[in-house]
């Protein structure tokens, strides 16, 4: 992690960004790479598949109940990811900090990148704008839980 100029933190590598992620939602990773939840122990799963993940520089092999978390290439199992978050707050015996209502997705002017606005009982919060969508959903995981300071744009490249 690092400081950045203009007082936001930023992250050295998709490593890194995804362990602070699974961190914000309560999620580890098991001796199997599997995801799952800190608080259930409950093992994730996506379309009846187990997450496989890692934080760390390694090969990940998926069998075939598995798949790979891997966002910039399957957006769907972000959003499922970032639908589980808000269940998981919504759900909180704590009580729900979030008060969700809705989400959306808004184009910027040149109509090249999103930001994805979310709706709550305390007013809207939005993400940047980025090419690569999955990483609003990150961004407002970090915003929900109160974690302003997050600058993803150095994993916002464009891809072909």
């Amino acid at each position: 992690m690092q400081f950045l100029t203009n007082g936001n933190v930023g992250f050295n590598d998709i490593y890194e960004m995804f362990y602070y992620l699974f961190s914000e939602i309560g999620l580890s990773i098991n001796s199997d790479q599997y995801l799952y939840d800190q608080d259930t122990m409950n093992v994730l799963k996506y379309k009846d598949k187990y997450i496989k993940a890692t934080v760390q520089p390694v090969e990940i092999y998926a069998g075939r109940n598995d798949i790979i978390f891997d966002p910039a290439r399957n957006l769907n199992l972000m959003v499922t990811l970032f639908g589980y978050f808000v269940n998981k707050e919504t759900n909180n015996p704590d009580g729900d900090t979030i008060k969700f209502i809705s989400q959306y997705l808004d184009d910027n002017e040149m109509r090249d990148k999103q930001r994805l606005v979310i709706k709550t009982a305390n007013g809207d919060i939005s993400s940047k704008f980025y090419q690569n969508i999955y990483l609003a959903y990150i961004e407002c995981i970090f915003l929900l839980t109160g974690n302003f300071s997050v600058d993803l744009t150095n994993f916002d490249i464009a891809t072909f």
